[in-house]
């Protein structure tokens, strides 16, 4: 009984290994749903995507990639990370910090079709004046990204996405925070090791509270490079523009260096800092570990 045991549990390997050999085959003879020339196919990196980090809206700097721009490029993978930022203002005695901890995960339907959800999944702001320190620990927005690619040739690809802001902040006592945010976003990539990203879009939101709503509308644009010196590693080098109703928002240099390896992972260390405008905050920065395939 024992032997006959063993025997049928060999068997039934071998024949799980022959079945899996099969389809394996039959999956290599099948055409891949991917177009053979896109630029967004590399050898041994993840696909291409822009600096992923922004300011958020005004007064709100972190939102779950609210006011940023995603990746032109069609993939499914998950990311985690910790975004932040500091403000000082010595001469009023004013200071704050604020750190997120960020997940996210995509799904693709297609190499045109993909959703995104992001999720701030802790939020620690400490502010310091000259009569209160305060350092909450809550939990963040939530955004889900929609995209769809509208033109593409084998070094060019352009994507529109509609993303909204999900009232998850659990820090707004007295409000809920709300919005919505379409826009486009596109690579240029003449070859395997240089590439042009850029987006454009048109972020809303409205904080709802028991007094008159808040609303924002800060239409903003980015612009990156990115080269590959050594095949390990990419630099990313921009710039992002933000403006508001009245004046403008910020300019601000950003750069990001880019480690892939395993084919689909990435570890991303990004920094910005506004040069001019209304923008307050001294600088952002985010290390953030990526999936994506």
């Amino acid at each position: 009984m024992k032997y006959s045991a063993i025997v049928a549990t060999l068997f039934a390997s071998a024949l799980l290994i022959a079945t899996h050999d099969s389809r394996a085959q039959t999956q290599e003879a099948q055409p891949s749903h991917r177009p053979t020339t896109s630029p967004c196919l590399r050898d041994g990196a993840s696909v291409r995507a822009p600096i992923e980090l922004a300011f958020g809206v005004p007064g709100a700097a972190g939102l779950a990639d609210f006011g940023g721009t995603p990746s032109p490029c069609s993939h499914a993978g998950f990311s985690l990370g910790a975004r932040g930022g500091a403000l000082i203002a010595t001469r009023a005695f004013y200071g704050a910090i604020d750190v997120q901890g960020n997940a996210s995960g995509s799904y693709a339907w297609s190499d045109r079709t993909w959703a995104t959800l992001s999720l701030d999944f802790v939020r620690y702001r400490t502010v310091i004046n000259a009569s209160v320190i305060t350092a909450p620990i809550d939990l963040g927005a939530t955004t889900l990204t929609v995209n769809q690619v509208i033109a593409r040739d084998s070094v060019t690809q352009v994507t529109v996405f509609a993303r909204v802001l999900l009232p998850t902040e659990s820090g707004m006592r007295y409000g809920r925070r709300m919005g919505l945010e379409p826009g486009l976003s596109m690579v240029w990539a003449p070859s395997t090791n240089f590439a042009l990203l850029g987006g454009l879009s048109l972020p809303y939101s409205i904080t709802v509270s028991a007094g008159d709503p808040v609303m924002s509308f800060t239409p903003r644009a980015t612009f990156d490079a990115a080269l590959r010196v050594v095949k390990p590693f990419e630099i990313l080098v921009g710039i992002e523009a933000r403006a508001g109703l009245e004046a403008l928002e910020y300019l601000a240099p950003r750069g990001s260096l880019r480690l892939h390896f395993a084919r689909v992972a990435s570890i991303d260390l990004s920094v910005m800092a506004p040069l001019g405008g209304r923008e307050v905050t001294l600088a952002r920065g985010s290390l953030t570990y990526a999936m994506r395939w």
